[in-house]
């Protein structure tokens, strides 16, 4: 008997462990199944061989040796089914004590079918000649049945749970037990074509090819795991229960220092070695400027992370000119969300939106659920402003000197389709964090202007100005005056009826386009107030600094002046500062009687707050100031 076609099917064999040794891959269950399997055909292969041996030499070998090698070679046979099996089920239950529990029942049946294989006797066929041939009996017989009840186990697993198994398996398996079943209906039908063998290598190299083979995960250009091996390392560790990180960076095209860098690809070199350094973690590359790196250690991923975060502060090339802004998303334990999709689609909701360069978005499901609640805040201010429901609330400022109120602050609303208020606290961030704010701020400005002009408050009830409100975000908008001033020539408003409260800007660029701004509007006539004084770091800066007339004393700042002796020291001695400098004092978030004439002893210029009255509508402040409420005893 020749062993030719053994020969073929085991260097096959050898082919595929040779390659499959030596590729980075992602150890997931179903590729350790695999590489199960290739073994047992391996160990298959070889006991047919040695099976063959035997029978050729059965006159001058044991027959109680020939006989075991020549079983084992059958029950090599059920073991390769019982693998392919084994493998399919790694598709097929998800959670490890589903998978236990099918192991347990696949390995109870491998073991009775080799009892019973191993029992059953078994006879060496001859020719006319008297020349062995093959092995025939109820043990070979026995083997045909059982490799074709695990088959039938196998189609029947598929076709049960064909909607959980990865279609492209599914139709792998298929095709690998057809390659074993022609094999085997061609050996049982001449039973000296000994091909059953190979056709179970050539079954595992097709399975090889099509699903297995670790270049299908592999980036060409990089050598890193792609996508798909990311969705295979999630989905593995859900499935097992085994918690990891990911750390995701993503490149922004770089920028030069002086001279412009002609090779690209060296810098793309240069970072894939030093993001190849992290041996803790695995590296995925998501796209051509977007890396993720796995780690099954939180300390490792926040140690990376920070090395990272470092490396990419610094510039990159021969002579490190070449900067590359990079933003971050990092997601701690992904253990806190029900499986890979769930993750992968709050990864791609947060995404790298809103972060700004060197800046982290951590991905959790509190993040996540906050990112909703945030996106769902700009939906409503973005139907607000196109259907022209934000609106000016107005509070009055009560003067102290002249016993009445003089002016207002404009404060920003805005109103649901339903009516409702949508509070500021959490509107107001949302909108300077997306911009927004800037259309507010001038729509704001202009209704005050509109209320100005055409309900005469400087004529009919004697006010002296409105003060507007201006954000952050407003602050540093390098058009804040044109726009204003524009908006003030349409409406014909008198700048001097116009004050604008501003705060502490966060960058000395900011403070720049601020005083440009401030320069342009006082021209036109404008005046300024530096509002919240006592929450920022720099106020007293701001007083020195700032073209301002009016200061603003925060409700917290007045609030510890009733709760904290040091607090009462320290604004007594502020107050008497800011009156030798000649600055007008509003006492902001003034709630009760008591506190109203404690701010008048101090010397306040001006109070606001809910003891005299809450923000107003525009026709609530216009009956406000109709019903004398403007002429408030202190």
């Amino acid at each position: 008997m020749s062993i030719l076609s053994q020969c073929c099917g085991l260097t096959l064999l050898a082919t595929i462990v040779y390659f499959y040794s030596f590729r980075r891959k992602i150890m997931i269950k179903t590729g350790q199944n695999y590489i199960e399997l290739v073994f047992a055909t391996v160990i298959c292969t070889v006991f047919d061989m040695l099976s063959i041996f035997c029978i050729n030499h059965e006159n001058t070998l044991p027959s109680i040796f020939v006989e075991i090698i020549c079983k084992t070679y059958i029950v090599s046979l059920v073991s390769v089914s019982i693998f392919g099996l084994r493998y399919l089920c790694a598709d097929v239950y998800k959670s490890n004590k589903e998978y236990k529990q099918a192991m347990w029942r696949v390995y109870t049946t491998w073991c009775l079918m080799a009892a019973v294989i191993y029992a059953l006797p078994i006879y060496v066929a001859y020719d006319e000649e008297g020349v062995a041939l093959y092995t025939e009996g109820p043990s070979t017989i026995a083997t045909y049945i059982c490799v074709a009840l695990v088959i039938l186990m196998i189609v029947v697993t598929t076709e049960k749970n064909r909607r959980v198994v990865n279609i492209n398996r599914r139709k792998v398996v298929y095709i690998w037990i057809a390659a074993w079943t022609v094999a085997a209906v061609i050996q049982f039908l001449r039973n000296e074509l000994l091909i059953v063998s190979f056709g179970a290598a050539l079954g595992v190299a097709i399975i090889y090819f099509a699903l297995e083979n670790p270049e299908s995960n592999l980036d060409r250009n990089t050598g890193f795991f792609n996508e798909n091996a990311l969705g295979l390392y999630a989905n593995q560790h859900f499935n097992t229960g085994k918690k990891f990180s990911l750390v995701f960076l993503e490149i922004s095209p770089y920028r030069n220092v002086g001279k412009k860098l002609s090779l690209e690809a060296d810098i793309q070199e240069e970072i894939n070695r030093y993001i190849m350094s992290f041996e803790k973690g695995d590296i995925f590359i998501v796209s051509d400027s977007e890396y993720c790196m796995a780690f099954e250690s939180k300390e490792n991923a926040n140690d990376a992370l920070e090395l990272i975060r470092e490396r990419f502060n610094y510039g990159w090339g021969l002579k490190k000119n070449v900067i590359l802004p990079t933003r971050y998303m990092y997601v701690p334990d992904s253990m806190e969300f029900d499986g890979w999709e769930s993750l992968s689609q709050a990864i791609r909701f947060i995404g790298y939106s809103g972060t700004n360069v060197n800046e982290v978005n951590v991905v959790t499901p509190a993040s996540l659920t906050d990112l909703v609640k945030e996106r769902e805040i700009e939906e409503i201010i973005r139907d607000a402003i196109d259907n022209d429901r934000i609106e000016a609330f107005y509070q009055p400022i009560y003067s102290v000197r002249e016993k009445r109120f003089v002016s207002a602050e404009a404060l920003a609303r805005i109103r649901r389709e339903d009516g409702s208020i949508v509070p500021p606290y959490l509107f107001i961030p949302v909108a300077e964090k997306n911009g927004t704010i800037i259309k507010i701020g001038e729509i704001v400005f202009e209704k005050t202007c509109q209320l100005l002009s055409r309900e005469m408050l400087n004529e009919r009830f004697d006010i002296d100005y409105i003060e507007v409100n201006l954000s952050t975000v407003q602050c540093s908008y390098e058009c804040l005056a044109d726009s204003f001033v524009s908006i003030m020539n349409k409406n014909h408003v008198d700048p001097a009826w116009i004050n604008l409260e501003i705060t502490e800007t966060g960058s000395l660029a900011e403070k720049n386009i601020l005083l440009k701004n401030m320069n342009e509007l006082m021209i036109y006539g404008v005046t300024f107030s530096l509002d919240d004084f006592g929450t920022g770091n720099s106020n007293l800066n701001y007083i020195m600094d700032m073209p301002v007339k009016i200061v603003k004393f925060d409700r917290e700042l007045i609030s510890a002046y009733f709760e904290n002796d040091k607090a009462r020291h320290i604004m007594t001695s502020i107050i008497k500062m800011l009156k030798d400098m000649e600055f007008e004092i509003v006492a902001e978030g003034v709630e009760t009687k008591e506190q109203a004439e404690e701010m008048m002893k101090l010397g306040v210029s001006y109070i606001q707050g809910y003891y005299y009255s809450k923000p107003l509508t525009r026709g609530d402040y216009i009956n406000f100031l109709e019903t004398g409420s403007n002429m408030a005893d202190a």
